[in-house]
C-alpha cells in the first residue's frame, strides 16, 4: 500500500481552471506524475506532427507494469475528438488503461492504480 502523499503546494494555488490553456493543464499534469515516481513520455506536439491520429497526449509508467496507463490531457470543459475516442477504444481493447481530462482525472489514477493517495481536496476539475 502507498503511503498518502504529500500536497504539493502548486495543487492548492493556481488560477482558475476554466481559463487554463490545455499546455497549462498538461505541465501541471507531468509536474503531479513526476513528483510522486511516475515516469511521463510525451507525445503532444505544438505543432501539427506526423504521428498516429488521435494518440493520447501522455504515456505513464508507475513502479510496476501494472501501474502503466495513457493520459489525453484536457483542458475544463473539452471532450475527445473523434481520432481520439477511436484510438481510446483501441487501447482498451488491448486493456490499456486510458485517462481522459485535467488535474483530478491524474488524481484519480495515481489513487486507483495504487501509485499515490492525497488529502481530500477542493477546487481541482
Amino acid at each position: 500500500m502507498t503511503a498518502t502523499a504529500r500536497q504539493p503546494i502548486w495543487l492548492t494555488e493556481y488560477a482558475d481552471p476554466r481559463k487554463l490553456k490545455e499546455k497549462q493543464v498538461e505541465a501541471m499534469c507531468i509536474n503531479l506524475y513526476r513528483s510522486v515516481g511516475v515516469w511521463v513520455v510525451k507525445f503532444s506536439q505544438p505543432h501539427k506532427a506526423s504521428q498516429t491520429l488521435g494518440i493520447p497526449d501522455l504515456l505513464c509508467y508507475g513502479r510496476s507494469p501494472l501501474q502503466k496507463f495513457w493520459h489525453e490531457v484536457k483542458r475544463y470543459g473539452a471532450q475527445p475528438t473523434a481520432h481520439q475516442r477511436d484510438f481510446h477504444s483501441r487501447l482498451a481493447e488491448h486493456g490499456e488503461p486510458v485517462v481522459v481530462g485535467g488535474l483530478n482525472s491524474a488524481i484519480d489514477a495515481l489513487d486507483r492504480l495504487d501509485i499515490a493517495h492525497f488529502e481530500p481536496r477542493e477546487g481541482h476539475w
